[in-house]
């Protein structure tokens, strides 16, 4: 990466610009991911068929 870009990235006040330099330099950061597992009783599944006489 050359340092005039991130001279123009931030001369010119360039967020985008800036954010797109230090994600080279240092990485993307990871995206968190939320694994919560909530407790809840399953849904009960009807045996349905359309071709009994029940």
């Amino acid at each position: 990466m050359h340092l005039i870009q991130i001279q123009k990235a931030i001369k010119n006040k360039d967020a985008n610009a800036y954010k797109a330099v230090m994600d080279r330099i240092n990485g993307k950061p990871q995206q968190s991911i939320n694994q919560n597992i909530i407790d809840k009783k399953p849904i009960p599944i009807l045996n349905i068929n359309p071709l009994s006489n029940d």
